[in-house]
């Protein structure tokens, strides 16, 4: 008995494992195909995006030596060539998946078991079988689709309350599970070596925090109302692909727009501008210590210079005073 009811799971198991791992590649020829011909192109032509992301990718280093040698160029410090197709992280992201289909069937099976969308569906196939024996809910929900079809079983109502219970524990204790999974199968992902807990903590949250920015709280609404449990993780594997397409398209049409507004050009001026000042702080703080010998000899100098006017504390704040 045991060998049967274990094999009625292998069918959505292996189609939610296929057709989904066909889902990620698919996402990932979507994004890469209108990076490469359309963002990339567009929206990185506006020079104070450029100037921008070139003096936030490079080091304090690098920018203190243009800064000395007025030879500053965005073009120099940015890749305009065409992204690679990443097939490495196409196979991580199914590695991830497939190992992850398994949690997140029996996930649903047991929210639906649990909270059921359509309370008297359940009700009324024990009924019919004659028994309360338990049964896979992936035969329930195919007993009462095809009865309610023949017009012999009525199809009760959708239990809201069921539903947003579900959702919100998808949504949340289920998010949770996974990302955590995930940070043990990461332990033993392509890359190998040792990462800080901390860091594990913070993808995990990080996760939990995007999922909720993304479409995936739809998705799993909706295959709560719509799809049966055995279904569901294909059906949201789906929505992905959906939102992916709808997510490039919003990028290479409404970004490069967003960059040419005023507010986005004074937001990104004021960082670049941050971003210089820092630069230009660390370099006056280097020239001063050339000047004094070192930095414990600096701090003892200006120190004794500014007398009582302010308390100098061991840092780098002296060096936002005017005289400097």
């Amino acid at each position: 008995m045991v060998p049967f009811r274990i094999t009625k799971h292998v069918e959505p198991l292996l189609t939610a494992a296929i057709f989904g791992s066909a889902g990620i590649v698919l996402c990932h020829i979507i994004s890469y195909g209108i990076y490469n011909s359309n963002y990339a192109e567009n929206a990185w032509q506006d020079p104070v995006w450029r100037n921008m992301s070139a003096a936030l990718n490079v080091t304090q280093e690098v920018l203190i030596g243009h800064i000395v040698n007025n030879t500053w160029n965005p073009d120099d410090h940015l890749n305009n060539k065409h992204l690679d197709f990443d097939a490495r992280g196409v196979a991580r992201g199914i590695l991830h998946y497939v190992m992850m289909v398994p949690v997140q069937y029996f996930w649903h099976l047991w929210l639906e078991r649990m909270w059921p969308g359509r309370p008297h569906e359940h009700h009324s196939a024990k009924s019919i079988r004659g028994g309360g024996d338990e049964k896979s809910a992936m035969l329930e929900d195919e007993m009462i689709r095809t009865l309610v079809e023949k017009g012999k079983v009525k199809r009760p109502s959708l239990s809201i309350i069921n539903t947003l219970i579900k959702w919100v524990l998808d949504i949340t204790v289920g998010r949770i599970i996974t990302s955590t999974l995930i940070v043990f199968v990461l332990r033993i992902d392509l890359d190998g070596g040792d990462v800080p807990r901390s860091e594990y903590l913070l993808y995990t949250v990080f996760n939990l925090v995007y999922s909720w920015l993304s479409a995936r709280p739809l998705s799993s609404l909706l295959s709560m109302i719509l799809v049966p449990a055995h279904r569901r993780i294909l059906f949201i594997e789906a929505m992905d692909i959906v939102g992916t397409a709808f997510k490039c398209a919003f990028e290479v049409t409404v970004v490069p727009w967003l960059y040419g507004t005023e507010p986005a050009q004074l937001i990104m001026q004021r960082i670049t501008a941050t971003r210089w000042n820092e630069v230009v702080v660390q370099a006056a703080i280097k020239k001063a210590e050339g000047l004094y010998g070192g930095r414990e000899r600096m701090y003892e100098e200006i120190g004794g210079r500014v007398g009582g006017e302010m308390e100098w504390q061991r840092d780098d704040t002296w060096a936002r005073h005017d005289e400097f």
